[in-house]
This record gives structure tokens, C-alpha cells and sequence, in this order.
């Protein structure tokens, strides 16, 4: 495939764990950072990441396997797969101890890669790892949703939401803001506009045959056997426990007497969609706590390059 430029950025396809992952990149000569979004989300839901860091690092964000323009899930959808796949994806590229850093259902596979695969990895930062799902589904439940499990009327919303889906890719950019109004994240259309376009592409390009392998609700995930094998220094990123955080504070405490080389700092005013909502001073920070931590584990740590 012929490179197509994105801004200064380029975007190709790799052949890793015999799949084909599309992913984007900065290109640029510096220590390699690897960004994995979370679920039905595409690389480029971390262009103001990227944006805010592409001077420093040479940011690759790719697809993962059923998401964006990657291969589908013909030959299945699960964590291992997921981090199989970024393994594969690191050793094509030849990337010496990259930083890897995942949001929500990416921040598992940051983990989960980092505890199978020490010698990868230099440094990892988790950003609101779904590691329990309490708070999380309430938050995401649709509007004036109330008691039962997971609530009533869900198979009614859920088949609207798969119509909804199916419906995107042939939707102008105004008719999925229209359609799309019931099915956004809470407090989405305050979020900078960038970051709701690439939101409805990436849930434009998602493939549901990924339910074919997984349940559509979130399930339980330990995270301690996971924590407590992590070499590598972990930065853990969480946000309002009112507001949909999908690490309790209790777990946070557990984690802090489990981990090695871990640390953690919290965004109070913020939700789970951290790195998506966040604008002005409060995003400049939390990039600033975010490239603090990553230049001090290339210090201790070896070379990336």
C-alpha cells in the first residue's frame, strides 16, 4: 500500500500475527510511543495526543484487529489476540523498548502486554483500564435508564444501536451528529470537535462481527495477576469516581500495594473519556504529568531508540 500523508503524519498497513494492521505515525527520529485506543475507537482518536507530543516522540497509533481500517476478526477477538498482535506489531517494526501508552480497553492490552512481554516494554501508562465495571456501565447506560441488569429496555436500545452503526459509513458528517445524539458518550458534544468527528469514524468503521467473539457489555477483569507481573514503570491515570471512573479508589490503593514501579495521579474533575473531553489548561497538564513520567523512565531505562 502506498504511504498517504495525514497532516506531517503517514499511515500505512503492517502484516503482524498474520493480520493486517493499519496504524498512523509521526515519523519522527525520536524515542518510539505506542498508543492504543479503547473499544470501537480507531488510532486517530489520539490525534490531540499525538498533536501535543509528535515534537518529542515518533507516535505510532494503530488500529486494532475488527477497528478502523485493520483486518476484521475472522480469526477471533480476545485480549490475547490483542496483545499478540501489538507484539507482532512492535517486532516488524523493529522498535527497541518502546513506551507504550493505552486508554480504557487499550490500556489492558498496555498491561497485558508489559506483564507477557517484559522485554518489550519500557514504561507503560494506563489510562482508566477498565478493571471494574460497576461505575462504568452506569455510566454509559443510556439516558433515563434505570434498575435491572444490565437495564430495561436494552434489547430495545441495543437493536437501535446496531442500526445505528450499520447506518454511518453512508451518513454525511451532519446526518451522524443527528443520528448519533442518543448513542454518544455522556457529555460528548462539549468535547472538542476533533475529538467527536473521529469518535463517529471510528464507530463508523467498526466491525460487529467482533460481537460474534465477545458479549456487547463489559465484563469483570482482574487486573491483580496482570499488576503484580508488570516489570516496567506504570503510570496510572484515573478520573472522577462520580463520573463514570472505571478504577475504584479501593482498587487504586490494592494496586499501589501490588505493583513494582507504579504510580498514580487523578483527574477529579474529569470521566472515564479523559484524554477525549479535556481542553485548555486541564489537557496541557495532563499531557505535561503524561510526558514527565515517560522522559524520567527513558532516564532510568534503556535506550529506545
Amino acid at each position: 500500500m502506498e504511504n498517504k500523508q495525514y497532516h506531517q503524519w503517514y499511515e500505512d498497513d503492517v502484516f503482524a500475527n498474520e493480520m493486517r494492521t493499519h496504524y498512523y505515525r509521526t515519523g519522527v527520529a525520536y524515542p518510539h510511543l505506542v498508543l492504543l485506543h479503547g473499544f470501537s475507537e480507531i488510532g486517530l482518536c489520539w490525534s490531540r495526543v499525538a498533536k501535543a507530543l509528535e515534537g518529542e516522540y515518533d507516535v505510532i497509533m494503530p488500529d486494532a484487529r475488527g477497528h478502523g481500517l485493520s483486518s476484521g476478526p475472522e480469526t477471533g477477538y480476545a485480549q490475547e489476540l490483542l496483545t499478540a498482535d501489538v507484539a507482532s506489531m512492535i517486532h516488524e517494526f523493529g522498535l527497541a523498548h518502546p513506551l507504550v501508552w493505552g486508554y480504557s480497553n487499550g490500556a489492558l492490552t498496555a498491561a497485558h502486554l508489559a506483564a507477557t512481554h517484559p522485554q518489550l516494554v519500557q514504561a507503560v501508562v494506563l489510562e482508566d483500564p477498565p478493571w471494574h465495571e460497576t461505575t462504568m456501565q452506569a455510566a454509559m447506560a443510556p439516558r433515563g435508564a434505570g434498575g435491572g441488569e444490565p437495564w430495561p429496555g436494552y434489547q430495545a436500545w441495543y437493536a437501535s444501536w446496531l442500526a445505528w452503526h450499520r447506518a454511518l459509513g453512508t451518513q454525511t458528517p451532519a446526518e451522524r451528529m443527528a443520528s448519533s445524539r442518543p448513542f454518544l458518550p455522556p457529555g460528548a458534544l462539549a468535547w472538542p470537535e476533533e475529538e467527536v468527528l473521529s469518535h463517529l469514524e471510528a464507530q463508523a468503521q467498526f466491525n460487529l462481527d467482533v460481537f460474534n467473539f465477545i458479549p456487547p457489555l463489559p465484563v469483570p477483569t482482574s487486573w491483580r495477576g496482570t499488576v503484580e507481573r508488570i516489570e516496567c514503570p506504570v503510570l496510572l491515570l484515573t478520573s472522577d469516581p462520580q463520573r463514570g471512573v472505571a478504577v475504584t479508589e479501593q482498587e487504586v490503593q490494592a494496586m499501589a500495594a501490588a505493583w513494582r514501579k507504579g504510580q498514580h495521579v487523578s483527574f477529579p474533575q474529569a470521566s472515564h473519556f479523559l484524554h477525549h473531553e479535556m481542553q485548555g489548561e486541564p489537557f496541557e497538564h495532563f499531557i505535561a504529568v503524561a510526558d514527565a513520567f515517560l522522559k524520567d523512565a527513558q532516564i532510568r531505562g534503556e535506550p529506545t531508540r
